[in-house]
């Protein structure tokens, strides 16, 4: 069995609830909460590419300073 990347698992989660808001949200700050600093870099460069496409998405909200 192998190992689930968490970084990938978190891509995978807040692609599929994009669309919601509040939801997205509430995903994206528990994958906070559960990645590891290297891993938190990686997923806010992805974050930044991706809220180009959804900018429905994009708030204020969105600090990553650890």
């Amino acid at each position: 069995m192998s190992a689930v990347d968490p970084v990938n698992y978190a891509i995978k989660v807040l692609t599929s609830v994009s669309f919601d808001k509040e939801l997205f949200f509430k995903e994206l700050s528990k994958a906070r909460k559960k990645l590891l600093p290297y891993d938190l870099e990686k997923l806010h460069k992805w974050l930044v590419k991706f809220l180009e496409s959804k900018p429905e998405l994009n708030s204020q909200e969105l600090d990553f300073s650890y």
